[in-house]
């Protein structure tokens, strides 16, 4: 990325993800026991810190005012990079996403596309074989919020905004195993 900035006489950037490293809104260090200060840790907010961080550049570095900015990431920061682009083009002209999760995100819940039922078999593997306990506690957790939003009422809509969940109308069968 930076010889791409130099080589186009641009400029090449990092910003640090909210809550992690040095970013640690409230003293957070320790999602287990400071639950009050990660409710800030959501991805709506966190796309607004990197188009918040982009506009800021813009207005203060000068001669970058009408310049294009090209987000890039790998992994999850290349899921990053994707919904910065979706949701905030008006701040990030291009993405580059090198390995992102995408397809087993969203209302697809086709279990028999092998994408999606192969990433939610790895990831059921992989909290298997860290902890039984909690893998079986994890599913257990899905299993319960994907009755809570199926059969809403009165008392589930306020659970359901209050897990943030208002705007999704999903499926979870799709993160549980198989």
């Amino acid at each position: 990325m930076y010889s791409w900035a130099k080589e186009l006489n641009g400029i090449a950037v990092s910003l640090e993800h909210r809550y992690f490293g040095e970013s640690a809104p409230f003293g957070a260090t320790n999602p287990l026991t400071q639950h009050e200060e990660f409710n800030y840790l959501t991805l709506d907010n966190i796309m607004a810190d990197a188009a918040y961080f982009v506009n800021n550049l813009k207005k203060n570095i000068t001669g970058t005012e009408n310049s294009k900015v090209i987000v890039a990431g790998g992994s999850y920061g290349g899921f990053l990079a994707t919904v910065f682009r979706q949701n905030h083009p008006e701040s990030f002209w291009g993405a580059i996403s090198s390995a992102p999760v995408l397809t087993g995100w969203g209302n697809n819940t086709n279990m028999t596309e092998p994408s999606i039922y192969d990433y939610a078999i790895w990831v059921n593997n992989v909290y298997q074989d860290r902890s039984a306990q909690a893998s079986a506690n994890t599913k257990h957790a899905f299993g319960v919020l994907e009755q809570v939003i199926s059969h809403r009422n009165v008392a589930t809509s306020v659970s359901i905004s209050v897990f943030g969940l208002n705007s999704y109308c999903c499926n979870l069968s799709c993160v549980l195993s198989p």
